[in-house]
């Protein structure tokens, strides 16, 4: 089944992979350009931002750590905890081979722009060995290479360039449809098996659905074929997990000593596969409208197949059903999936039905309606907690319909020239459809700069060993993805830096961390060695710093960075005499903020409106200083519907006195849509306040709100505050 239609033809193998390569070219520059191609070229990377972003620098900071197990740790990143080259998407197939040559590599060499292209390359490569086992026209053929590369789900993936590992799927379809009389079965088990641990070196979301032929072939030739001995289809199951886990062990993207929080609770169906996503453009066809979601999550599951497809799909469904002719016998022997032999489908067939099933999820939606959602085991919830995206596991049936389509079309009685003729139609309508998809990125080019003072900055970071900002592992500070320019400026010092964005984390050790570093803070412990950065929402953490003088501060393009005054005075600086005018009145205004003291007042202890119950709340974090309490989280009025104007306040009682202290409101609109009410954004609550009036001793912690009517009411949230004594961190994750 290898072999080529003997015809003869203008077109020989040869010229059908030449033919095929230019047009991956001229595909490729339409779309991202070739300017993505020169290594040095970061500028569309770090310009574009979002996952773009985040794949360079997960590759930059790897490419500068030292050799060591697991092969893909990054330390500088997301520090203190670290991550893995695979968790920033980084391609760790590329990044690895890369990396045995830094010390040759350019400062700013990035490899995404090869990927991309080798992506389309394979795509065609493998839509051509793909083809001539069904022994079409060469013509046909080709034709076949142009959907295929541009089609849109492929080009649309862009925006995960680790993710456009799509000939992974066309690969394992080849092999499957491979005959398995003329090609060794063991070879075609061997060549799945190396499938599957490349897509294991590239993303877990392929490996998933690779791995779906890792069970399908070998059922398909064990049982169906009756090539294989039965055992063998368990065994080459069982090889193919070990296999992967020892690869992602080696990478370090599994160990066995701590665990990453690989699944998301709740997420499985948020991300999930829309009903009317096969002719849903969203906005990138010429001819069709946007059709709505249920959410901005669904994107994941664009599955358009463009109007030449969906032109060509009720032709190929018409003439794959059976008629019954007295001369339909000869006929039905051409047709695809319509053969005597059809029955060693179903292995595939139900690896399509289950991973369609899997990426519509339990939550069925039709445009922005939720149609029904269907009771699931924990279980199957948990592992779809796991690869949550699970619309993205659509694309196996996806790249079966396109298949399907150009197969069963090449196939009908037709001439070859009506063939290539209506194919050549519904292409040009294909491409037209989806013109805008194809040349909507406008993509920049050369070196790259931050919005900010790059040069003061790089001058700052050159003279402390780390960098630390709060709030610890924020992908947004001050605007919008704005990590990316403060972790560019630190893998360019080669600085460990606390902040980015990763796939997957350990939120113990997040927690734990932020918990850490917000005692020490709040302490007004700094390290000298280390250079701090806040914006002014979180500067309340640093105040028993500054009004001790522990610290200086100072800032630069809106953002507020201290260092300790143990340690050296940095020779750049934008301190009181080197201030702008604007710059200078900023800071003076949060220096009044910052000095101005906060305390516990004693007070006579008011008349509550009390029931059993008259606060629901939660403490997020409650944490006992020997000079402070600073504490955060949400409280509102049992009986309320709408807490604006609400005053919450922090309170400290015992026998005979009782203190509070005014709580700065954070807006927490996530508490009103849980406990649907009219408006309880106000809920949300941060407080740090002293014990400068308090005696020592022991108190009970309690929350009181005023509401605006003037009523108050008191709720105890069980928690004792220890004054004067040896500081204790209290976390506080209770009601």
């Amino acid at each position: 089944m290898n072999t080529i239609n003997p015809r003869p033809t203008l077109m020989n193998q040869k010229g059908l992979l030449i033919a095929s390569f230019l047009v991956v070219i001229i595909i490729h520059h339409i779309t991202y350009g070739l300017g993505t191609l020169v290594p040095t070229n970061i500028s569309w990377l770090m310009t574009a931002m979002h996952d773009w972003g985040t794949h360079y620098l997960g590759w930059a900071f790897y490419k500068d750590e030292p050799w060591g197990f697991p092969l893909g740790n990054i330390s500088r990143y997301y520090y203190p905890l670290g991550t893995n080259v695979g968790f920033t998407d980084s391609i760790p197939l590329f990044a690895i081979f890369f990396k045995l040559f830094k010390s040759i590599l350019p400062s700013d060499f990035q490899y995404f722009g090869l990927w991309l292209f080798t992506c389309y390359l394979l795509t065609a490569y493998f839509t051509i060995r793909l083809l001539q086992l069904f022994k079409l026209h060469p013509y046909i053929i080709f034709i076949g290479v142009i959907f295929l590369t541009a089609n849109p789900v492929l080009v649309y993936r862009g925006l995960h360039p680790a993710l456009c590992a799509h000939w992974l799927i066309i690969a394992s379809l080849y092999l499957y449809f491979s005959n398995p009389q003329s090609t060794n079965p063991r070879q075609l088990l061997k060549y799945q098996l190396i499938l599957l641990l490349l897509a294991a070196s590239i993303n877990p979301y392929l490996w998933f659905m690779v791995l779906g032929f890792n069970i399908a072939l070998p059922l398909k030739l064990a049982f169906f074929d009756k090539v294989l001995k039965k055992r063998s289809f368990y065994l080459y199951a069982a090889a193919s997990i070990t296999a992967t886990i020892f690869c992602w062990y080696l990478i370090g993207m599994v160990t066995f000593s701590h665990q990453e929080d690989f699944a998301v609770q709740g997420a499985y169906g948020l991300y999930s596969l829309n009903l009317n996503s096969l002719y849903n453009a969203t906005g990138f066809s010429t001819l069709l409208p946007a059709f709505k979601q249920v959410s901005w999550h669904q994107y994941e599951g664009f599955m358009y197949l463009g109007a030449g497809i969906m032109l060509l799909l009720p032709i190929a469904l018409i003439y794959l059903v059976p008629r019954v002719t007295k001369k339909s016998d000869q006929p039905l022997k051409n047709r695809f999936f319509l053969r005597s032999t059809n029955t060693k489908l179903l292995p595939l067939l139900l690896l399509v039905l289950i991973i369609s099933i899997f990426s519509i999820t339990h939550i069925v939606s039709f445009n922005d309606k939720v149609l029904f959602k269907i009771p699931i085991p924990d279980k199957l919830a948990k592992l779809g907690e796991v690869f949550r995206a699970s619309a993205r596991c659509f694309w196996l049936p996806y790249y079966l319909i396109l298949f399907t389509v150009i197969i069963t079309l090449a196939k009908t009685t037709w001439s070859l020239l009506i063939r290539v003729v209506v194919l050549m139609l519904a292409l040009g309508l294909q491409l037209y459809d989806t013109k805008f998809l194809l040349t909507y990125r406008n993509l920049s080019y050369g070196s790259y700069k931050t919005p900010l003072d790059d040069e003061t900055w790089g001058a700052l970071f050159d003279q402390f060993d780390k960098i630390e900002f709060y709030p610890p592992f924020a992908s947004h500070q001050l605007t919008p993805m704005d990590y990316q320019y403060f972790c560019y400026l630190a893998v360019k010092k080669k600085k460990p830096i606390n902040i980015g964005y990763v796939a997957r984390a350990n939120n113990t050790s997040m927690e734990r961390y932020r918990d850490t570093l917000t005692s020490r803070l709040e302490e007004g412990k700094l390290d000298p060695k280390t250079l701090y950065i806040s914006t002014s929402p979180h500067l309340k953490h640093f105040v028993l710093a500054v009004q001790t003088g522990a610290c200086q501060v100072s800032t630069l393009n809106n953002y507020f960075y201290f260092y300790s005054r143990k340690g050296q005075t940095p020779k750049t600086s934008l301190l009181s005499g080197q201030l702008t005018v604007e710059n200078k009145a900023k800071l003076d205004s949060v220096m009044q903020i910052m000095t101005k003291r906060v305390v516990f007042t004693k007070v006579i202890k008011p008349s509550f409106e009390n029931a059993p119950k008259s606060i629901t709340y939660y403490v997020t974090r409650a944490n006992n200083g020997s000079q402070y309490l600073s504490t955060d989280g949400w409280a509102f009025i049992e009986a309320t519907n709408n807490n604006k104007g609400d005053s919450t306040f922090i309170a400290l009682s015992s026998d005979t006195s009782f203190y509070t202290s005014p709580a700065n409101i954070i807006q927490r609109p996530d508490v009103t849509s849980h406990f649907k009410k009219e408006d309880l954004s106000d809920a949300g609550f941060e407080s740090l306040s002293f014990f400068d009036n308090i005696p020592a001793g022991k108190y009970e912690m309690g929350l009181m709100i005023k509401n605006k009517a003037g009523k108050y009411y008191y709720q105890p949230v069980e928690k004792t505050i220890s004054v004067g004594t040896a500081d204790q961190s209290i976390p506080a994750n209770q009601k």
